[in-house]
């Protein structure tokens, strides 16, 4: 349904908590318009999947989920593009593009972050983060908040 700009889209037969009953699998594939910044809320819940949003023009994106593996694939930024993942226990690789300058911040309990080959285990302090050499003086930029329980972060081109 679209409403003053906003789409929103559910899937049906969930229970309560968000779990489908069973062995149930749902694929949405959905196709948007590069021509605007979109600023897209996804609550995934426990969810296994990729959210490609590489052909995008992202003003920002906000990922809530359960416990899930998942990977995103993000476009080249314009301007600084917020991204916050929010959830349980996490296994997420977040895909950019190579030189994209980033900034990736964990909050949370035990984290496992790795940016580019670097490795930093017990990444959860409140303040800590991996900042790109180049991220202070660009106008284009990837700013990563993740807040989850257990994660296990891998951050790439």
């Amino acid at each position: 349904m679209a409403e003053d700009g906003t789409v929103h889209l559910a899937t049906p037969g969930r229970n309560r908590f968000g779990w489908p009953w069973g062995d149930v699998q749902r694929r949405l594939q959905l196709t948007l318009s590069n021509h605007l910044p979109w600023r897209l809320d996804v609550n995934a819940g426990a969810a296994n999947g990729t959210l490609d949003l590489a052909g995008l023009r992202l003003g920002s994106v906000s990922i809530d989920s359960g416990a899930s593996d998942l990977r995103v694939l993000l476009p080249a930024p314009t301007g600084t593009v917020p991204v916050t993942i929010s959830g349980g226990a996490l296994h997420l690789v977040i895909n950019r593009p190579a030189g994209a300058e980033t900034r990736v911040a964990m909050d949370g309990g035990a984290s496992n972050l790795s940016v580019d080959g670097n490795h930093l285990t017990g990444f959860a302090h409140e303040g800590q983060a991996f900042v790109s050499p180049g991220y202070a003086a660009a106008a284009d930029r990837l700013d990563i908040r993740i807040s989850s329980g257990a994660s296990d972060v891998t951050v790439g081109s």
